[in-house]
């Protein structure tokens, strides 16, 4: 009873191409759709809120790299086990690290605004490719500390088989 038709295939728009627009009746074709809109919206104050956590942290870590600087400069700093020097260029140097991913974080908040006054499709595209820098700027930075951990482990390990082979 195969009429030679596929049975899986998408229905035809009577007078013409198949129709665009997947939104709610009476939405313009292009537009974004209400639900879309409702939940990028609800995300929006969120996402610069750790945006802008990211910024502050950024700058205590900058304020501690300077106070470890400071540190320094105090007498009797030969003592420690590790100069202050050196620390405090690991806090600047996750200092810029965390710029990024807030930047990356304030933008997508900012087209997601631009997105309520202006709901094109392009706007929901700009918006979802600060996003999607986000989250490969995440995991990029999260791949290389796994890596840095297992460097370290590896280190230790070895540093632990050549002592007791020293014995």
């Amino acid at each position: 009873m195969n009429d030679g038709v596929n049975p899986y295939a998408a229905p035809e728009h009577p007078g013409g191409p198949p129709m665009q627009n997947y939104g709610a009746p009476g939405q313009r074709h292009g537009e974004v759709h209400g639900d879309v809109m409702m939940a990028l919206l609800q995300t929006r104050r969120w996402v610069m809120v750790i945006g802008v956590i990211c910024v502050i942290f950024a700058g205590f870590m900058c304020l501690a790299a300077l106070a470890m600087l400071a540190v320094t400069a105090a007498p009797n700093m030969s003592e420690l086990p590790f100069p202050p020097a050196v620390l405090s260029g690991f806090y600047l140097a996750f200092a810029a690290a965390y710029v990024p991913p807030a930047l990356y974080l304030m933008r997508y908040a900012s087209a997601i605004r631009d997105l309520e006054h202006n709901r094109s499709q392009e706007t929901l595209a700009r918006a979802l490719g600060h996003q999607k820098s986000f989250w490969k700027y995440a995991g990029i930075f999260t791949l290389a500390i796994v890596g840095i951990y297992l460097l370290v482990i590896v280190g230790a390990v070895f540093t632990g088989f050549m002592a007791a082979a020293a014995r």
